[in-house]
């Protein structure tokens, strides 16, 4: 998988980015981080942990 290939970054990418941002999925991000979970939509860690890869 190429990270920094366009194939990435697309609308959807940056809607997810901009909901994570909101007042609503700030506070999802803090709680899933308090878990443990990556939620930085912006890296690969992210990414292969919600996608299982």
């Amino acid at each position: 998988m190429q990270w920094n290939g366009s194939k990435l970054k697309s609308k959807a990418i940056d809607d997810l980015v901009s909901f994570l941002a909101s007042e609503e999925g700030e506070a999802i991000v803090k709680d899933q981080q308090a878990s443990g979970v990556p939620m930085e939509a912006d890296d690969l860690g992210f990414w292969e942990y919600h996608l299982d890869l």
